[in-house]
């Protein structure tokens, strides 16, 4: 399966950034289950996403947490109905932890 355009993922994230949706994402080749809270540029410029993983495959043994997603690994993009609620703050206490340029934030 080939890539989705960076910037067709991007329009559908922020959408569901702004609308508070849930996202299902294929990323890497595995589906997860996602509440996307920020988007935008990383210090080196890439466009990221800061999600809540909450299903799904990942490196991390935890199936849920705060993920960093690179858009140009991002494989497709539905939102799901469901709506979220914001997580508590990550750590830093900035929706946009490695975000240097936000583009859309809960």
């Amino acid at each position: 399966m080939g890539r989705m355009a960076e910037n067709e993922a991007a329009v559908r994230l922020a959408d569901a950034v702004h609308g508070r949706r849930a996202v299902q994402l294929l990323y890497d080749g595995a589906w997860r289950v996602v509440h996307p809270h920020a988007l935008g540029r990383s210090g080196n410029g890439k466009l990221q996403l800061l999600a809540w993983q909450t299903a799904g495959l990942g490196r991390s043994p935890l199936p849920e947490g705060w993920r960093m997603f690179d858009l140009a690994r991002v494989g497709g993009v539905e939102l799901l109905q469901a709506q979220f609620a914001p997580r508590p703050q990550p750590a830093d206490g900035r929706w946009t932890a490695g975000i240097a340029e936000p583009v859309a934030a809960v």
